[in-house]
């Protein structure tokens, strides 16, 4: 086949598959099975046949919903909501920001870290820091009882409402 377009057709005359002579584009119009590797331009998309392991050297766009083992974690083509069914860790030495609500159900733990509130501004309005000193901007309400184990200073106007046993 010297400059000729290899072409194999079915009995009606469709074809099934084709390689063009000049540019050595083909097409098939069926199912292509391959056992063994697959790669493309040496290392910019493998697939290894033993394990099914895949490399991607370029960036990968999806437009469908992506899920790992079925539900272990997804992610919604629609919305791009994101669901991880194990622990998921962030670390890393820079800044994590979440820009809508969090939901946590269940313990939260935060290692070693000041927590810190904030309204949208820099302003603090709620910190904990790393030895349990915490800091509230603004008033603070208890509707229950408050143990107090230590010192209480007050600085400023104070009000008792009711009874005062000293």
């Amino acid at each position: 086949f010297n400059d000729a377009d290899l072409t194999i057709k079915d009995g009606s005359t469709n074809t099934k598959f084709s390689v063009l002579s000049a540019s050595g584009n083909t097409s098939i119009a069926g199912t292509l099975g391959v056992t063994g590797n697959v790669t493309v331009n040496t290392d910019k998309f493998t697939v290894d046949a033993s394990n099914g392991n895949t490399l991607v050297a370029g960036t990968l766009d999806s437009t469908g919903s992506f899920a790992v083992n079925t539900n272990k974690f997804t992610v919604a083509s629609g919305t791009g909501n994101t669901v991880a069914a194990g622990t998921l860790t962030v670390s890393g030495t820079g800044s994590s920001s979440i820009a809508g609500a969090l939901t946590v159900g269940g313990n939260t733990i935060i290692d070693n870290a000041t927590f810190t509130l904030r309204d949208g501004t820099p302003t603090n309005k709620f910190t904990i820091d790393t030895s349990g000193n915490t800091a509230v901007e603004g008033t603070l309400g208890v509707t229950g009882a408050t143990t107090l184990s230590s010192t209480l200073a007050v600085t400023g106007a104070t009000g008792i409402d009711g009874d005062f046993d000293i």
